[in-house]
């Protein structure tokens, strides 16, 4: 069994996440605004010198990097125009026993076509259930 966690990373000094949730009217699942005062980490209790959001994949569909790129690909200019100096593709797999993880031809054409990075993480979970 394999749980698999997908989403889009953005960060920029200029990048203020709601300028493109209200030009593309959409909604990330989390977001900072540059000078917003930080919580947790380093910057707690002091103003964060960027912004960055992320966007998470539709869990329901059965190929969710491929979902994610198709849904970016009209919003990749934009958002660089917009200070998202910083894009990068997130995948995190957890498995109970085995995990195989394929690229197809299209996924690998868009992240080139897009320029990029691929994060991928594996942890071997032995909560996840049997199917």
């Amino acid at each position: 069994m394999v749980k698999e966690e997908v989403r889009i990373d953005i960060y920029g000094e200029q990048f203020y996440p709601k300028v493109i949730e209200d030009f593309f009217n959409i909604k990330f699942g989390s977001s900072i605004t540059p000078g917003e005062v930080g919580k947790k980490g380093r910057y707690k209790g002091k103003a964060i010198p960027y912004g960055s959001a992320s966007f998470s994949s539709n869990p329901d569909v059965s190929n969710q990097i491929l979902w994610i790129l198709n849904f970016i690909k009209d919003k990749i200019k934009i958002i660089r125009l917009n200070g998202g100096d910083s894009i990068k593709l997130k995948v995190v797999y957890s498995y109970k026993g085995q995990c195989n993880c394929e690229l197809g031809v299209e996924e690998i054409s868009l992240l080139a076509d897009f320029k990029i990075p691929f994060l991928f993480s594996v942890y071997e979970d032995e909560n996840i259930e049997d199917e």
